[in-house]
């Protein structure tokens, strides 16, 4: 009697290791493929909103659904397009300005830095010419050679 207890609670306990291992499995697989599952997505969102946009159009005019499909996508096409070649100039405008700021602070930031011998002794060399990895990698170490000197 005890026997038969001991394989039925064995089986009991394969199954629920077979469950847990299903269920791990499963949410392996799911995370693998995250990536594609949010591309479904987002496809279906583009295609529920473009139908949504041409569904007046079909009721309003004599257009199929396909034509109007096309005609939405067309307007899209143009507003983007318009739209890039009246902001574009600007963003550029704005992203050399941001650029001739950056260099400005890192010459501030520098000159800062020479003004005083233990943040020369700490920051040295970190704004050399021609260096060709982010400057600040190299700070940590001397921090901490600093700190314990």
């Amino acid at each position: 009697m005890a026997r038969q207890s001991i394989w039925d609670y064995l089986k009991l306990v394969m199954i629920a290791v077979g469950i847990v291992g299903l269920f791990l499995v499963l949410g392996l697989f799911l995370w693998a493929i995250a990536d594609v599952i949010l591309l479904l997505f987002t496809g279906v969102l583009f295609a529920v909103i473009l139908r949504t946009l041409a569904k007046p159009i079909v009721r309003y005019t004599p257009l199929t659904d396909k034509w109007a499909l096309a005609v939405v996508l067309l307007v899209i096409v143009l507003s983007l397009g318009i739209g890039g070649w009246l902001f574009i100039p600007e963003v550029i405008n704005q992203a050399d300005q941001l650029v001739a700021g950056v260099r400005e602070a890192i010459n501030r930031i520098e000159s800062i830095i020479n003004q005083n011998p233990w943040t020369q002794r700490l920051f040295g060399g970190v704004f050399q010419e021609g260096y060709d990895q982010f400057p600040f990698l190299n700070i940590m170490p001397r921090i901490t050679g600093t700190l314990t000197n």
